[in-house]
């Protein structure tokens, strides 16, 4: 048994291996470690997490009902693609729900040391201590949304705004990010900060439905799926490699 399966044995108490696997699996596609394309084999997934075929199952049944992964007959499930198209709509679609989002959070903060903590760090974002590099925005940026997500405190709309998930969004898109496009975004964030820290719920929801919309606006315009056919090649290139090296 490896290192990895006593760690998700570890969490089983609290929470189920499929649970964590699937998890796992999530965050590998939205950072580009699957990327769209590629198969997700069973028995190579059962050999690298040590355990067996049916939690790995469970874990891609969920990530293929989020929209992630899609499944085909008689072949292994494939991280999903997303035309030029499909990429604007999910990035519509998630600022109505995100708007909706932080409109719930600027009424759910009533705490005056939580206003104080979103003041903070709105300031940090208006200062550009995110903007230093795109890997810093990237992370910095996915806990914006999450800690949003986290004072809205609504599980079902959490659970469609991550089925709205981009795959490999992270992975693609983060060489992109011009000093500009953080800019832009990091005065948005200390906005939105701002207003839920106000109690504005009218305001927070329509700046940040804005917010994501042109946001998607901009980066969909550098859009091609060459981008992801060409790291996806380069992926399989080094895979083969290291296999090569084992062998």
């Amino acid at each position: 048994m490896n290192a990895l399966a006593d760690f998700l044995k570890a969490q089983a108490p609290n929470k189920p291996v499929a649970d964590v696997l699937a998890d796992i699996f999530r965050k590998r596609i939205m950072d580009g470690e699957y990327l769209p394309g590629e198969r997700l084999v069973e028995a190579d997934l059962t050999k690298l997490y040590g355990v067996s075929r049916g939690p790995i199952r469970e874990a891609i049944r969920r990530l293929i009902a989020e929209g992630l992964v899609e499944a085909e007959k008689h072949r292994s499930p494939t991280v999903k693609g997303l035309d030029q198209a499909q990429f604007q709509e999910m990035f519509e679609i998630r600022g109505v729900l995100e708007g909706y989002g932080a409109a719930l959070a600027a009424r759910n903060v009533t705490d005056a040391a939580k206003r104080k903590a979103l003041k903070e760090e709105a300031q940090k974002w208006r200062s550009g201590v995110y903007s230093s590099a795109p890997e810093v925005f990237v992370a910095a940026n996915t806990r914006f949304h999450d800690e949003i997500g986290v004072l809205a405190n609504r599980e079902l709309l959490a659970t469609q705004i991550r089925m709205l998930a981009i795959p490999g969004y992270k992975a693609v898109f983060e060489p992109l990010l011009q000093p500009e496009e953080m800019a832009r975004s990091s005065v948005d964030h200390a906005d939105i900060l701002e207003l839920i820290a106000k109690g504005d719920a009218t305001a927070a929801e329509a700046r940040m439905r804005s917010h994501v919309q042109n946001s998607g606006a901009r980066v969909g315009a550098k859009y091609s799926d060459q981008l992801f056919d060409r790291r996806l090649r380069e992926l399989e290139r080094l895979r083969g490699l290291d296999s090569f090296k084992s062998d």
